[in-house]
């Protein structure tokens, strides 16, 4: 029996969709490419810059060492920003979306995110968990706009100023349901 590949509203494979926009993309010097150990000095520099509790440079290491998903978004040869992504079972869980503070609020973001739901309907995983901050407004509506659902509330969940903690909001997005989110 042959199943069908996944269409957006289009009716174009999910996997021509992406070819398109990947082409497009390249059109305008952006790039998609692994993130390597040569690569670690810039991340964590962005790290830093980005985040006030920032991921260390063996974290990178780690996610890397355990053949997790590191992701660049480049636009010629500069790295605009990256994501991180835990394979599990049926899902991808989102560890780390990072843009360069001097490229935020431009699509970049948006543009991670649709490489990373297009990863997960390759791959045969039916959806993506993410923590976020409940402080990261931005990240919540974007999150929201791709079709995201709110599951639940993480108290105390992420290392706040002063020795306080912050809570996290649980994100899923369906795999089944979200081919619309790429087209």
């Amino acid at each position: 029996m042959s199943h069908a590949a996944p269409t957006g509203h289009i009716g174009m494979p999910v996997d021509a969709l992406a070819q398109a926009a990947l082409t497009a993309l390249a059109d305008q010097g952006l790039v998609f490419r692994a993130i390597t150990e040569s690569d670690l000095a810039t991340v964590c520099q962005i790290e830093s810059q980005a985040h006030a509790h920032p991921w260390e440079l063996l974290h990178f290491q780690d996610c890397i060492n355990a053949g997790y998903e590191l992701l660049a978004l480049t636009r010629h040869g500069q790295l605009l920003g990256y994501y991180v992504a835990m394979p599990s079972l049926d899902e991808l869980h989102l560890l780390n979306l990072t843009v360069s503070p001097a490229h935020q609020r431009q699509g970049y973001a948006r543009l991670l995110m649709h490489a990373l739901m297009a990863k997960t309907i390759a791959t045969g995983a039916l959806s993506i968990w993410l923590e976020v901050r409940h402080s990261n407004h931005a990240a919540k509506a974007l999150y929201a706009a791709l079709g995201f659902t709110t599951v639940r509330l993480r108290k105390d969940y992420y290392p706040a100023q002063d020795g306080r903690r912050e809570d996290a909001w649980v994100m899923r997005w369906d795999a089944r349901a979200g081919v619309e989110a790429l087209a």
